[in-house]
């Protein structure tokens, strides 16, 4: 399912990233599909967060994906939740 999400929110970026540059971040660097969803053998992010139940947890883990790929965090979530 996540490899069908992947698929088409990529064709609806690369349809819509030339009529609207404002709606993308030009500087992101765009993370490939076993990057972000993987296999069975290997999950990716998405595929790795969303089996992750506990919620503090998936935060913690989202976040750091976050700064690992060199993206901004999420407003209001720059410092560490008190349940971390």
């Amino acid at each position: 399912m996540l490899n069908y999400y992947f698929e088409e929110i990529s064709a609806w970026a690369a349809e819509f990233r030339p009529l609207y540059p404002e709606w993308f971040n030009a500087t992101a660097t765009l993370l490939s599909q076993d990057t972000l969803v993987g296999d069975e053998a290997n999950p990716g992010i998405l595929a790795t967060l969303a089996m992750e139940s506990n919620v503090p947890a998936r935060v913690k883990r989202f976040m750091s994906y976050l700064t690992q790929y060199g993206y901004a965090q999420v407003p209001g979530q720059e410092l560490p939740c008190p349940t971390w």
